[in-house]
């Protein structure tokens, strides 16, 4: 992918492996991905590494609240909405690779 950097810079983050973060940005609808499950395997690892650190942090920042208070905040920090609004403020969308 030859836009990694500028997602890098983005993210102030350098993966350490570019190959798959491109399979990470690679939707399904693309013919060389079709048979390839590579990418819905980093999606699996990545939704649940996602929810483990929000839950982290929900479970630092409210104290107080209970078991089903912080599942509520994590279901709505985690959900499609708010995450493709995150990745449209860094842009990030514009270099998800779609097939025709």
């Amino acid at each position: 992918m030859k836009n990694i950097k500028y997602i890098e810079d983005s993210l102030n983050y350098k993966f350490n492996n570019r190959e798959l973060a491109t399979h990470a940005l690679t939707h399904t609808s693309c013919n060389n991905y079709k048979y390839n499950n590579q990418f819905e395997r980093l999606e699996f690892l990545g939704d649940r590494v996602l929810g483990l650190v929000i839950s982290e942090i929900l479970f630092h920042k409210f104290i107080e609240e209970n078991e089903g208070d912080l599942a509520k905040r994590l279901s709505v920090l985690v959900s499609a909405s708010i995450l493709l609004s995150i990745s449209k403020k860094l842009k990030i969308d514009k270099y998800i690779q779609v097939g025709p």
